[in-house]
């Protein structure tokens, strides 16, 4: 499952940066009718009263996160926005990439402003790397990733991902950009990947596309998707996936045995 919860606030309005106040019980609510093994999410907050996306894992009782601070919020101040993987399945290995810096000029109301830090996050669940990102949304600074420079700048990020993949794959992320197939489907396919929403899915209110989308690897098979309708500025996109691979699935059946790992949603910074 992927979610972008911006800070666990429901939308009150197609207008940008138009959130209601924090609601975990809604944003916990979802995940529950879903039922996933991992949840990839986009736009948590870290502050000093802790993270939004392990208030969500608590909340749901799943034991393992990991979590990536990014750049300074542009929803709540004095916090920062982060990836966060929550998983009901231990995690074996986690790292975090930054992605390349953005060599445009970003405005805001015609004014220049400094581009923010965006990552990539690659786990182990189950002998399967789950990856998380969220490029940023080079449409809001008058830029597109289909045109002039930004076709560049998403070949950099088609290349992190890479490097920091081997082997079986699932990607679930908001990859901020409508149309994700026209901007990475190249790269993706070289790496054997497939989409499981298709292209006339939409996953964000008043767009005309899907920047939320999941891949995985010839380890899987898509059996079902959706999209959740939900009352945020992203909805909720989930996938089943059936291993095809014995190894993988031997790999994972052993991480759904009794945990023996002892973890908690802390062990990971």
């Amino acid at each position: 499952m992927t979610w972008n919860i911006v800070g666990g606030r429901r939308a009150l309005s197609t207008d940008a940066f138009d959130y209601d106040e924090v609601d975990l019980p809604y944003f916990a609510d979802w995940p529950r009718r879903v039922d996933p093994d991992v949840i990839n999410v986009q736009e948590s907050e870290i502050g000093p009263n802790g993270s939004t996306a392990r208030d969500l894992a608590e909340l749901l009782g799943y034991p393992h996160v990991y979590e990536t601070e990014m750049c300074p919020s542009h929803i709540s101040d004095g916090k920062a926005l982060s990836l966060a993987v929550i998983s009901r399945l231990p995690i074996d290995d986690a790292r975090s990439q930054r992605l390349p810096p953005i060599r445009l000029d970003l405005k805001v109301g015609g004014r220049s402003v400094e581009p923010y830090d965006r990552y990539a996050q690659r786990v182990t669940v189950g002998g399967i790397n789950v990856v998380n990102l969220q490029p940023s949304p080079l449409g809001f600074f008058g830029h597109s990733y289909e045109q002039g420079a930004g076709v560049e700048h998403a070949r950099e990020i088609g290349s992190v991902v890479r490097e920091i993949v081997d082997g079986p794959t699932v990607i679930a992320a908001d990859l901020n950009t409508d149309r994700p197939g026209a901007v990475y489907g190249s790269t993706f396919q070289d790496m054997g990947m497939s989409a499981a929403l298709d292209p006339e899915a939409r996953t964000v209110p008043g767009w005309d596309g899907a920047p939320d989308q999941i891949y995985s690897s010839r380890e899987f098979q898509t059996l079902n998707r959706g999209v959740e309708t939900t009352d945020t500025d992203h909805h909720l996109v989930w996938a089943d996936l059936e291993v095809m691979n014995p190894r993988v699935l031997d790999s994972l059946v052993a991480a759904r045995a009794p945990d023996t790992h002892g973890s908690t949603a802390g062990d990971i910074p």
